[in-house]
């Protein structure tokens, strides 16, 4: 769902269709973890687990994930500036 949506307006912007698709991937296995994730809540339903304590477990490897997609798509970039259009 997210790949018909937004490769269409980032490829209209510009983009390279491979950072376009590694971002929107990362972006999608982003979303399991940093809360409110549904699918935390229903493996700690299922796991019998405290819902509150998966939730929190989750932010800070969320964060780390972030940060690390961030700097290595502003890597990929720096190293070659076609990937992605001028600000």
């Amino acid at each position: 769902m997210l790949g018909t949506m937004l490769l269409p307006q980032l490829e209209k912007r510009e983009y390279s269709r491979d950072l376009s698709m590694g971002a929107i991937m990362a972006g999608g296995g982003l979303a399991m973890m940093i809360p409110p994730s549904a699918l935390a809540v229903i493996l700690a339903a299922i796991g019998k687990l405290s819902i509150g304590k998966i939730l929190i477990a989750s932010i800070v490897p969320g964060i780390m994930m972030a940060v690390l997609y961030l700097t290595y798509i502003l890597g990929r970039c720096i190293l070659d500036p076609n990937l992605a259009p001028r600000l």
